[in-house]
């Protein structure tokens, strides 16, 4: 609880976000569970993938379980 808390309302330094992001993993987690943090670490990081979308999408397909990424 004190977690979710901090992550709510409390911004972490944006390489602490950023390390977050690129160490999420959808691990035991159900498939909309990880987009949403996916999702919430992209927002509030208000990231710009300056290259590509191509970098986001290859970021977010990482983090899904092989059976996941496989199938795209």
């Amino acid at each position: 609880m004190k977690e979710k808390f901090r992550l709510k309302y409390i911004l972490p330094s944006f390489s602490q976000l950023l390390d977050k992001w690129n160490m999420l993993t959808q691990g035991n987690k159900s498939a909309t569970d990880y987009i949403t943090k996916f999702d919430e670490y992209l927002n509030r990081g208000n990231v710009i993938e300056f290259e590509s979308l191509e970098h986001t999408l290859s970021r977010f397909r990482s983090g899904f379980k092989d059976n996941y990424a496989e199938s795209s």
